[in-house]
């Protein structure tokens, strides 16, 4: 039996960071069925996602800032809430554009960031946040080696993060316009013997 090609640490190290991450159609874990993520920070040590084509089922912004305690314009309340991951489900995460100036921000690229602290999510609730965000709840992580292992397996493709995907898009059409970036429509390829053509 052909055992489980895995990551060597001694290779060249090329960052995912400012990529969109895209699951193969045949990803089986429901955490990451046909998800479209942001991959924040990516090193030797481990990867950090944000998952942007899933809605929170049951939350909107508004049930966000009463669990917090902020007070919010009406305007705010039915922003929609995104579920990041499965790691981390009650921390806040906002995947913005700029301006950057917020406590806490990390830049993913030129044009992307990411921030935690309280005082972009007070921003956003009277109205003053980044003119692009996304509110998550949750990320997504992987350990030392893991995605570049589950990479190796064909569990993903990657493709430059594209802020019309991430804030313009319809939400059901990430997915396959994360692929179509690069020129792939994910519901045409398949991971027998690598990636191919169904």
């Amino acid at each position: 039996m052909k055992e489980k090609e895995s990551f060597n640490m001694s290779q060249t190290f090329e960052t995912y960071a400012g990529q969109l991450l895209i699951a193969m159609p045949e990803m089986l874990d429901s955490n990451f069925s046909q998800t479209v993520s942001v991959i924040c920070e990516h090193s030797k040590h481990g990867a950090i996602g944000v998952i942007i084509n899933r809605k929170h089922p049951k939350l909107n912004a508004k049930d966000i800032f009463d669990d917090i305690k902020i007070n919010c314009i009406p305007k705010a309340h039915d922003i929609p809430v995104y579920v990041g991951g499965p790691a981390k489900t009650r921390q806040i995460f906002i995947l913005h554009g700029s301006p950057f100036y917020w406590k806490g921000t990390v830049k993913i690229t030129s044009q992307l960031a990411i921030t935690t602290s309280l005082d972009v999510i007070n921003g956003i609730a009277i109205g003053e946040g980044p003119k692009d965000y996304l509110i998550a709840l949750g990320y997504a992580g992987w350990e030392q080696g893991q995605l570049e292992s589950e990479m190796m397996s064909n569990a993903w493709f990657l493709a430059p993060a594209d802020e019309k995907i991430i804030f313009d898009t319809p939400v059901d059409q990430r997915w396959q316009n994360a692929g179509q970036l690069i020129g792939i429509n994910p519901n045409l390829i398949c991971n027998v013997q690598g990636t191919k053509l169904c």
